[in-house]
């Protein structure tokens, strides 16, 4: 069991971290979504760094 908790830790860092790298790739195409349609608004607001 523990084995598995530290495997979910390290995952949910990972993913914390390719997020983190990815923010203005999501920004930008939260912005470029906007232009088309309303439900970039609520990406660009959701995905937008504090």
């Amino acid at each position: 069991m523990v084995p598995k908790k530290i495997d979910y830790i390290k995952i949910s860092l990972v993913v914390i971290g390719i997020i983190a790298l990815f923010l203005p790739w999501l920004t930008i195409s939260a912005s470029v979504i906007n232009k088309d349609t309303d439900e970039g608004i609520h990406v660009s607001m959701t995905y937008s760094p504090p």
